[in-house]
């Protein structure tokens, strides 16, 4: 690590110390009206970042990383749903036979109404 990149700089920054140092400093900086200066300080504020979590973040691609990564494992709970969540289940499929063909399925939205009444 070129230790005239990270001069300055600690390695156990407080969360008020990173948005001051750099994440207020980059997202100025990438503004469309911020001024060539704010740029610049944007560009070696990231460059900063960069180096010192270089060696934390893992950027290699699925492919090297299932050969790492245990095997994938599923889990299936089977749950009762209570009568007023049958209710509007049952509720819910009936729009959905309303509804034309292409429209019937969407699988996360689907998803998403049913995990809002289960909860």
């Amino acid at each position: 690590m070129d230790s005239r990149a990270t001069q300055g700089v600690s390695w156990a920054l407080s969360i008020q110390t990173f948005r001051e140092e750099f994440s207020k400093v980059i997202k100025r900086g990438q503004e469309a009206q911020a001024e060539q200066k704010e740029r610049l300080a944007s560009r070696k504020r990231l460059v900063v970042l960069n180096d010192i979590t270089k060696d934390f973040i893992n950027r290699a691609g699925p492919e090297i990383l299932e050969v790492e990564l245990p095997p994938k494992s599923e889990v299936v709970l089977l749950l009762d749903l209570n009568d007023r969540q049958r209710e509007f289940y049952a509720l819910y499929l009936k729009e959905l036979d309303r509804l034309p063909p292409a429209e019937r399925r969407s699988l996360f939205r689907d998803f998403e109404v049913l995990r809002k009444v289960s909860a």
